[in-house]
């Protein structure tokens, strides 16, 4: 619930304020959120170079897709970009895990087939929202989210490598070079950030509970299985979905609305197989 508030109020935000101006910002007061909380979670361990070497690495994957996210749900529709990027978020995992030696219950294997069957459905059906978008947007929305869901699938296949109690070390680590990395690019497409000019309230809101449910993500992996914490963390899109429904009165069609249920349905497949 909370990684489907904080697309949608990030993506709002970045309809009217440059993304890289958002990302950054956001992923600041994530960090400082971090750096004040870290002491305090029970069973936490200061992390080794392993663990901060991989959070490096997830990080700049992690910066990148959250980039394409809110690009994607600026320019797009909320309802067909966010379950789209979170759908192939959770099958990346799967699909290296299968190259990777693992041979996952024919269950999982069907949900992931039921998963590429609902992306085709909720991407391709018509949406008639209040205010339609161009044919030309709507096309930019999907291909953004599809980047994005590649790059969040890197993220967490790279975070899986971080051992447990070092989690939220490494989330701060990811944190800082996802920032470094955002802020490098702006500087080099002359793309300055601007803080003061952009709407800091509602950037800072999405950055904190963007930070928060990230390291309830991490926190949940200790306690369950991170093929099943994973694909549970997948179903974020709902929150986004009805809060497009209800505050900026997205509908969408039954055939959607069809390739949502399968979504569903697919993940937990998924889930109950592991």
């Amino acid at each position: 619930m909370a990684f489907g508030a904080a697309d949608f109020v990030a993506g709002l935000v970045t309809r009217r304020t440059p993304v890289l101006t958002v990302v950054v910002i956001s992923q600041l007061s994530g960090l400082a959120l971090l750096l004040c909380t870290v002491w305090f979670v029970p069973g936490t361990a200061f992390p080794n170079a392993g663990d901060v070497g991989w959070g490096l690495a997830a990080g700049c994957a992690g910066g990148v897709g959250l980039a394409l996210l809110y690009l994607g749900l600026a320019i797009g529709r909320m309802s067909v970009v966010s379950p789209l990027t979170a759908l192939l978020g959770a099958s990346l995992p799967v699909v290296f895990g299968i190259a990777s030696g693992e041979r996952p219950a024919a269950l999982a294997l069907y949900g992931v087939g039921l998963a590429l069957v609902s992306v085709v459905l909720i991407s391709s059906a018509p949406e008639h929202a209040a205010n339609p978008l161009p044919p030309r947007a709507a096309r930019a929305g999907i291909a953004a989210g599809i980047a994005s869901g590649l790059a969040i699938g890197t993220f967490l296949i790279l975070l899986a490598h971080v051992r447990h109690e070092a989690g939220l070390w490494a989330l701060a680590a990811a944190r800082c070079s996802s920032i470094v990395l955002l802020g490098t690019i702006a500087f080099a497409t002359r793309r300055p950030i601007q803080p003061f000019s952009a709407p800091l309230r509602p950037i800072v809101l999405a950055g904190l509970i963007d930070a928060t449910s990230t390291a309830l993500y991490v926190i949940s992996t200790r306690y369950g299985l991170l093929s099943v914490v994973a694909v549970l963390t997948s179903l974020y899109p709902a929150s986004t979905v009805l809060m497009a429904r209800f505050i900026l009165k997205e509908r969408m069609t039954p055939l959607a609305l069809g390739g949502m249920a399968l979504a569903a349905i697919s993940v937990s497949l998924i889930a109950l197989a592991r």
